[in-house]
């Protein structure tokens, strides 16, 4: 694995799970086209550096048994409006795509710390576009740039936990289902085949403490199992593959009862692969 990618992407992990939009370090002002606008060529600056703490951060959720402690609160960016959906995060991976992949994956937290869970599950057509702590609306606002023009064949998309989470602030179930419903309408316009995978389980989120939200996400998923149903999708229940006998993701699973470590992740696989193989028509 590249080493840079790692460490940018491990700083916007551990940011993102906060709410919050990524921090990056001063970067000369690209030339503006027109003094009139606000458009220039390159509206993306330099990656702050990341420290050892935020890769350590990242091991705690990802390495089976390691102990979580869930790290201090960000300072809030100063503009934290500016590249709210972070569509300079993949941007200059997009440009480097040259073959046409057969899935990219498009999610949150859950889809990004699955490529360093199992480096090998990607790779070989399959392009992983998650960004932590993203709600369904920042997806939607940057699935034409990391979904749409790469030209995959199939899409997985796995998305709600943050939305019911609240890390943009109030929503409704209603707003979550619209969303996916315009990504899937893209997805489809452009000759995409859809798989939706549902929301692992989770008992409680340590960064809104206050929130119990697993009765939620069972409805949630529900109604994306119907919705796929209905419109000839793919489906994936990763809940059921997690879940124990009370709905909650096992300890052995995942270290911070939301996301899942290495074992939770090598559970997931075999049902993801057999969705995907079936979308490609393999």
């Amino acid at each position: 694995m590249n080493r840079a990618r790692f460490l940018t992407a491990a700083a916007v992990c551990a940011s993102l799970m906060h709410g919050q939009a990524v921090a990056y370090a001063a970067a000369p002002e690209p030339a503006v086209a027109d003094a009139r606008t606000a458009m220039v060529d390159n509206p993306c600056p330099a990656p702050k550096p990341v420290d050892a703490a935020t890769i350590a951060f990242v091991q705690t959720l990802v390495e089976p048994g390691a102990k979580f402690t869930p790290p201090p609160p960000l300072p809030k960016p100063e503009n934290p409006m500016q590249d709210w959906a972070n569509l300079c995060r993949y941007r200059a991976d997009n440009a480097a795509v040259t073959a046409r992949p057969d899935v990219v994956f498009m999610g949150d937290s859950l889809t990004e710390l699955w490529k360093y869970a199992d480096p090998a599950f990607f790779g070989d057509g399959r392009i992983n576009r998650g960004i932590s702590g993203q709600t369904s609306a920042q997806m939607l606002l940057r699935f034409q740039a990391d979904v749409v023009a790469l030209k995959p064949r199939v899409v997985h998309l796995l998305t709600g936990g943050n939305d019911i989470a609240g890390n943009a602030g109030l929503t409704s179930e209603q707003v979550l289902k619209d969303n996916v419903i315009a990504m899937v309408t893209l997805a489809r316009a452009n000759d995409i085949k859809v798989v939706l995978g549902s929301i692992t389980p989770i008992e409680r989120v340590w960064w809104a403490p206050d929130l119990r939200p697993g009765g939620q996400v069972k409805q949630f998923n529900a109604w994306l199992r119907d919705y796929a149903r209905a419109n000839g999708l793919g489906f994936i229940d990763y809940h059921a593959a997690l879940a124990d006998s009370a709905g909650n993701m096992p300890a052995a699973y995942a270290n911070d009862v939301a996301h899942p470590n290495r074992k939770g992740y090598a559970l997931m696989e075999p049902a993801a692969t057999r969705a995907l193989d079936a979308a490609l028509g393999r």
